[in-house]
């Protein structure tokens, strides 16, 4: 169609890109659109189509463009782009308003993709999530963040006294600026319930009770007789970092 020829989307560098051209958030993100596109590097680019500027990756553009030739992402799709294309500078964490904690504006993100879906891709985005670099697990001091896969691995709140990852194989624990921050105990109910439904459902995330980590840490390094992938888990076992992680641990219950 000529609308499809006439350059439309104003991207970060100045250039104007036709409807083709451009790639736009899902149009379920609706106000948030312009969220992830601000979160991406300022060259970001998918599939061989550009991001245009934050102001024209709203609902309302996404849905219209992608009926003129534009590439609206899936919200699964949408997680890999986050995970691959997020700048760790603009995406790094910002303070809530009730000062207790500080917002993860990725995670927020995915939160809004696992809410706003429904049915098969619902289940594709739990499933994208789990297997994308996208559970925080550490904050810099500058405010970025590490975030990493959980895969296989078992995904746990920290314990509060945990400020910062402790070096188990084989369990991730969330970042604990972004879950518990400041917050008292009876605080956190009120905080971030709204939150920890989604985070179970994206990530699997456990309560970090002391079993549930030996279960998951070092029962499965007791077995009779060890296959080599399990001597070598004993190995990172008895590390001085590991130990002392565990005794951490046990120390909190």
């Amino acid at each position: 169609t000529e609308l499809a020829e006439v350059p439309l989307f104003p991207t970060e560098d100045g250039s104007v890109l036709c409807i083709p051209e451009a790639v736009l958030p899902p149009a379920i993100l609706e106000n948030e659109g312009k969220s992830f596109r601000e979160v991406l590097s300022a060259d970001a680019r998918w599939s061989e189509r550009l991001f245009p500027s934050a102001e024209y990756c709203t609902g309302r553009w996404s849905a219209v463009a992608a009926d003129h030739g534009a590439l609206s992402l899936s919200p699964p799709d949408a997680l890999t782009v986050l995970a691959a294309l997020a700048d760790s500078q603009r995406s790094a964490l910002y303070e809530d308003e009730s000062g207790g904690f500080e917002i993860d504006p990725v995670l927020e993100l995915c939160v809004a993709l696992w809410e706003r879906s429904d049915g098969e891709t619902r289940d594709e985005v739990e499933r994208r999530a789990k297997i994308e670099p996208l559970f925080p697990v550490q904050r810099n001091d500058d405010g970025t963040v590490v975030r990493v896969t959980v895969g296989d691995d078992t995904a746990f709140y920290p314990p509060r006294s945990a400020k910062h990852e402790l070096p188990l194989h084989g369990l991730r624990f969330m970042c604990h600026d972004v879950c518990w921050g400041a917050l008292l105990p009876k605080e956190r109910a009120v905080f971030r319930e709204d939150r920890r439904k989604a985070w179970a459902a994206l990530f699997d995330i456990k309560e970090c009770r002391f079993e549930e980590v030996m279960r998951a840490a070092v029962i499965p390094a007791l077995v009779l007789n060890p296959e080599p992938e399990v001597m070598e888990m004993r190995e990172r076992l008895q590390s001085m970092n590991a130990l002392s992680a565990i005794c951490q641990l046990a120390g909190t219950y």
